[in-house]
């Protein structure tokens, strides 16, 4: 039981950063893309 406790601790330590870097870069993108179109 510990050991996939284990795992699904370290999928989500995994798996926060990518998705606030994704977020960020979502908003990043959209920003740049209103800076192009002006």
């Amino acid at each position: 039981m510990r050991a996939v406790n284990e795992e699904i601790n370290s999928m989500h330590e995994a798996f926060i950063p990518r998705t606030w870097g994704h977020v960020l870069t979502l908003r990043f993108s959209k920003a740049h893309l209103k800076e192009l179109v002006r």
